[in-house]
């Protein structure tokens, strides 16, 4: 059973006393009424796509959760300090800390230490790693 669509199209005119006038479709009854005074051609107005701006980075999680600190003492192992504090002897540490900035040591049996500064962010892993050899 075929079914017909009517479409009627509407044209949008702007004038100076902001006149709007409708066309019928090809499909639609012819008016009895009075006709609508002609309207003028308008100017046509053009609209810009809008963009909206990149979403800000998520904010760190609530209560100033910890991050994680990994030091790593690749070719022997070390005794590690964070921030001066003895952590144990092994060739890796990993710590659960609070973020900020930390100082990690790894003094080698033999040889000279070495410290380096790691900064930890809340949820966020960062490393400190020494070369032994």
């Amino acid at each position: 059973m075929p079914m017909h669509v009517r479409a009627l199209v509407v044209t949008l005119a702007l004038t100076a006393g902001s006149a709007l006038a409708a066309a019928p479709g090809p499909n639609a009854p012819a008016s009895t009424g009075p006709s609508a005074p002609p309207v003028a051609p308008a100017s046509m107005i053009m609209v810009a796509p809008v963009t909206m701006p990149p979403t800000a980075p998520p904010p760190p999680p609530p209560g100033g959760a910890n991050g994680e600190l990994v030091a790593v003492a690749v070719g022997g192992s070390c005794t590690f300090y964070v921030n001066g504090a003895h952590k144990g002897t092994s060739s890796q540490l990993k710590l659960s800390v609070p973020a900020g900035t930390y100082s990690v040591t790894c003094k080698p049996a033999s040889g000279a230490q070495k410290t380096r500064s790691v900064i930890i962010t809340s949820g966020e892993t960062a490393m400190a790693m020494f070369k032994l050899n």
